[in-house]
């Protein structure tokens, strides 16, 4: 191979698998050929990412010589066959980098009204019929907003409640309504303690700090509620964990404030 490529008079190089790499520049090649496939599959790889290195600065035209009616047909399907494998297992399971840069599901759900109507009317009917009980649950479970929000915010985060409640068991679906309806009784009570202030005209001085903070408060537990409520059972999992595992700590930092 060698004693081939020193001599001047063929312009052609020979490249092998098994010699390592040479320290030659293949930027200029406009040719490449496979005339022996290798047994090991990654090597054959590693020859066609130096095809691809070529292909990315100009055109490059690839060749594979196979001897027909020999074991070089079987070194190309078992090499097909495990690239194949190596795409379902590695590709189709979105087990690479490109799937953290896919969007969130707060970005796919987020559509304007227009664009979510059609796609309302749209879909298996077969599969709506199928899963009718379930979706009218989802439904009477996961429409918790009030009505001075806006339309297009409650309709986009309809669906995604929708979705998300799909996805959990039909336990987790019942204690998620269980707690909103908690959390709305609780609110209720809260904005009827709140009713007979109100009548008497607007506070004054600390009782006016008072109600900004309660509703800041009650603010807080509701996004609480409504976050905990779309948690999966692991998610939920994790964080009591993590609340038990630094409940120590808190007491600790409560008790240095003091």
């Amino acid at each position: 191979m060698e004693r081939f490529n020193a001599d001047k008079r063929i312009f052609c190089f020979i490249l092998s698998t098994r010699s390592g790499g040479v320290g030659v520049n293949l930027a200029g090649a406009d040719t490449v050929v496979f005339y022996d496939s290798d047994w090991n599959p990654t090597m054959d790889a590693q020859a066609q990412d130096r095809c691809h290195r070529i292909g990315q600065t100009r055109d490059v035209h690839i060749y594979r010589l196979i001897s027909e009616r020999t074991v070089e047909e079987n070194i190309l399907k078992k090499a097909n066959q495990k690239r194949l494998l190596g795409d379902m297992a590695i590709e189709g399971g979105n087990f690479t980098t490109a799937y953290f840069k896919q969007q969130t599901i707060r970005e796919l759900f987020d559509m304007a009204p227009e664009e979510a109507a059609p796609r309302d009317g749209d879909g298996d009917r077969d599969t709506r019929d199928r899963d009718g009980d379930k979706d009218r649950e989802v439904g009477d479970t996961c429409d918790t907003h009030e009505d001075d929000e806006d339309p297009a915010a409650t309709r986009r985060t309809h669906i995604l409640e929708q979705a998300l409640c799909g996805a959990e068991d039909p336990e987790d679906i019942r204690a998620a309504s269980q707690a909103q309806a908690e959390h709305v009784a609780a609110l209720a009570e809260f904005s009827e303690s709140l009713s007979p202030e109100e009548g008497t005209g607007p506070p004054e001085g600390p009782e006016e700090e008072l109600s900004k903070a309660e509703q800041e408060i009650a603010a807080l537990v509701e996004q609480v509620s409504l976050t905990w409520a779309q948690l999966t059972p692991i998610e939920r999992y994790a964080m009591n964990f993590l609340e038990a595992s630094l409940e120590d700590v808190s007491r600790e930092e409560l008790k240095q404030a003091e």
